[in-house]
């Protein structure tokens, strides 16, 4: 090959570093697309319940591949859509729990008198208040769409405490269907 001809090489002599900083920025894009991607685990949240004993999520899946968790505001409509949706789970293959922003006596109060199948925890009962901040910003901040927590949010877990979906907003309206192809 005759000195400085062919394609490759003036491609790196004329555009190296363009397709160095090129190839750095993509692989960066990917390894962060990747960490993204990877599902959020929740780390273990000492909730109370009605007694006063403490309850962990892993007592919340009993002993089911999946845990739902739904984030209740009394009286939101939101939250009324997404409990009518999930009454008739808790008697099926997924568990299924919700949270109030309360202590354990109001989220007790809210399931007898909505008559939910399902326990109700309070948020404000948890011993570290720290500990819930960090357990509902890592819901919030778990999907690239939206960074937060509403009424009626509704997260899947899996065993591990692993977020594999999480609802909120209008989304709310595809639940049945999202559900569907968790199981």
């Amino acid at each position: 090959m005759a000195e400085n001809d062919g394609f490759l090489y003036e491609l790196i002599h004329d555009h190296g570093r363009s397709l160095l900083v090129a190839g750095l920025a993509l692989a960066l894009g990917l390894y962060g697309l990747s960490v993204w991607l990877r599902p959020v685990q929740l780390q273990e949240l000492p909730l109370k319940d009605a007694s006063g004993g403490t309850v962990s999520l892993a007592d919340l899946h009993q002993g089911r591949p999946r845990l739902v968790l739904v984030f209740l505001v009394p009286g939101d409509p939101v939250t009324t859509f997404a409990l009518d949706k999930l009454r008739p789970l808790a008697a099926g293959d997924m568990a299924v729990a919700g949270l109030v922003m309360g202590t354990q006596t109001e989220a007790q109060a809210f399931r007898q008198q909505a008559d939910l199948p399902f326990p109700v925890h309070g948020l404000k009962d948890v011993a570290d208040p720290f500990a819930v901040q960090d357990f509902i910003k890592k819901i919030g901040f778990s999907t690239i769409a939206y960074a937060g927590v509403y009424s009626g949010t509704v997260v899947v877990l899996d065993n591990r405490n692993r977020i594999l979906l999480k609802l909120e907003k209008e989304e709310i309206r595809e639940l049945d269907r999202r559900l569907a192809k968790l199981r």
